[in-house]
């Protein structure tokens, strides 16, 4: 990934984490970044480290993000094509999801959701 790439992404990323907030913030409900990288599965600074200079964000961070939003980001969903959620999980090697299926996540329910998402490419892809 060329540093020009990772800025686009680090920029979307930032761009839907502010979505996210703003839509608790229409609710009522006051989010920071750390409870927002709880409901992903990771612990309170991964946010603050991927989108910090030495992060590096990828296509899976932000489809990962939007899967997990998805109820607060229906539009941004939309945005993504089954073809692209396909070619980001193929992208993963087996060693990959194995170590996010086995602890990459701080929380059962963020590797749960994440196993749902394997399946749903999963599924797309045979169609």
């Amino acid at each position: 990934m060329d540093n020009n790439e990772d800025l686009r992404n680090k920029e979307e990323l930032q761009k839907l984490v502010d979505k996210v907030k703003e839509k608790y913030n229409e609710k009522g409900i006051k989010i920071n970044q750390e409870e927002i990288a709880n409901i992903l599965g990771y612990r309170r600074t991964y946010l603050s480290n991927l989108l910090g200079t030495h992060g590096k964000v990828t296509e899976l961070h932000i489809a990962w993000f939007i899967y997990r939003f998805k109820e607060e980001l229906k539009e941004e969903e939309n945005k993504i094509k089954d073809s692209m959620m396909i070619k980001i999980v193929e992208k993963l090697t087996p060693e990959q999801i194995e170590e996010l299926l086995n602890g990459g996540f701080n929380n059962p329910e963020a590797t749960i959701e994440f196993q749902k998402l394997l399946n749903e490419v999963a599924k797309k892809k045979s169609e």
